[in-house]
């Protein structure tokens, strides 16, 4: 995998629209682990990998809409957990562009950052589509 390119930070270490990670300009950003992927599917075979990865992008969706609306309501807890919780579920499925988009999110609630959290919200459906894909392709 290769690292993506930090572009700032603000002084108190918050997430910053400046602090995206954007994909380097020579690579794009990794959407699996392989390593992960791997080791799940040699546990519970590709066909049920494939499965807890479309219940995942479902739930996901779901759960961006109401990150989308505890980020209108400042609701930055709610923010938080379900993030959290979607870029643990990432992380446990090796889908690292997901997981690496949601702990941006995670941030975000720490700073109370609403345009960068709705920025980084916005690139979660391109990723969970290249997800979906990804995985149906390998």
């Amino acid at each position: 995998m290769k690292p993506r390119t930090k572009v700032g930070a603000d002084a108190a270490g918050g997430v910053t629209s400046a602090d995206l990670m954007i994909p380097g300009s020579d690579s794009t950003e990794e959407i699996l682990n392989k390593v992960v992927v791997t080791e799940l599917r040699q546990a519970v075979g590709v066909s049920e990998y494939r499965s807890l990865v479309s219940r995942f992008i479902d739930r996901a969706s779901t759960d961006q809409d109401a990150i989308e609306r505890a980020i209108a309501d400042g609701d930055f807890s709610v923010v938080q957990h379900l993030s959290h919780t979607l870029a643990g579920t990432a992380a446990n499925l090796g889908a690292q562009e997901v997981n690496e988009l949601m702990q941006d999110i995670v941030r975000c609630s720490a700073s109370q950052d609403r345009e960068t959290a709705i920025a980084l919200l916005r690139r979660v459906p391109g990723a969970l589509n290249r997800l979906g894909s990804s995985v149906e392709q390998s």
